[in-house]
């Protein structure tokens, strides 16, 4: 019974003084287009996350996680500790319009006239598909072209 209470207690200490998972994140600057690497960080729900943004870019840049209410600004060549906590339900459909808003802001339109607008944009770009050839030449096509001895009409 003893030998029963002890493990009991040990597994107990062992999850309630679990270490914190730190990672680290750094952003790069590549011919003028900043991102930060890794891009995609992955939890547990309720998990309690250290991040540490560190940034290696010509200038300031910034940092969001709109579903947890990280927004921050990283200025160049500093290093920024973000604590976050993870939630247990997302909302997947608030996030996008959060996200949306900000491009609709920057339009100066509200967001639903946004998304009307991008809705028509990408109904356009459907029917240019069907009528036109969008699609990337195959490896085939791009050898025949490169091989062909006699021109044909679109060289």
């Amino acid at each position: 019974m003893k030998c029963l209470i002890i493990v009991l207690l040990s597994m107990i200490s062992l999850t309630t003084f679990a270490d914190m998972r730190k990672v680290t994140l750094v952003t790069y600057e590549i011919e003028g287009t900043k991102q930060w690497v890794p891009g995609t960080i992955a939890g547990y729900e309720d998990e309690e996350l250290e991040l540490t943004l560190i940034n290696k870019a010509k200038g300031n840049h910034g940092f969001m996680i709109p579903s947890h209410g990280v927004t921050e600004v990283v200025k160049k060549g500093e290093k920024k500790i973000v604590m976050v906590k993870l939630k247990k339900k997302v909302n997947i459909q608030a996030t996008v319009n959060k996200i949306l808003k900000i491009e609709a802001d920057a339009q100066g339109m509200s967001l639903s006239e946004f998304k009307k607008k991008r809705d028509a944009i990408l109904k356009s770009q459907e029917e240019y598909k069907k009528t036109h050839w969008v699609s990337p030449l195959t490896d085939a096509q791009k050898f025949f072209v490169a091989t062909s001895i006699n021109p044909t009409h679109y060289m």
